[in-house]
């Protein structure tokens, strides 16, 4: 859950920092640089978290049940008139039951959902509560 809450804060610093952009499209993007930060390497979240994994999970651009097997470090974006307006990100344990049980989802709203079910995906229903 704190992967996520610093992902949710660093695509709000990049939105507001890069407006004409908006949101950042995948985790690299937010992730560090050796110079000035830029809309390519904005140096807000730290290299392992940038790679797409961190604590056992892994972070997608879809929902998974378990084994993250597509962790791609890639927001789900929308876009209007060449910016992105909104992201969700999903998180899931990369080994069930031994590096997470639980899966989880954020979006631009601020809110943290779990899956009520450790066997099924995130989502942003009523089947993943609002947790945070």
């Amino acid at each position: 859950m704190s992967a996520l809450r610093s992902l949710k804060t660093a695509q709000i610093t990049y939105a507001a920092t890069f407006p004409t952009l908006g949101f950042a499209p995948d985790l690299a993007t937010l992730g560090p640089t050796s110079g000035t930060p830029t809309s390519t390497a904005a140096d807000l979240i730290d290299a392992v978290l940038a790679a797409g994994t961190k604590s056992g999970y892994g972070f997608q651009d879809t929902g998974a049940a378990d084994n993250c097997g597509s962790a791609n470090g890639q927001f789900t974006l929308l876009t209007a008139a060449g910016v992105n307006v909104s992201f969700d990100i999903f998180a899931c344990p990369i080994s069930k039951n031994r590096t997470g049980i639980r899966n989880f989802c954020t979006s631009d709203t601020g809110a943290i959902h779990q899956a009520a079910d450790p066997n099924t995906p995130c989502d942003f229903t009523a089947a993943s509560p609002v947790i945070q």
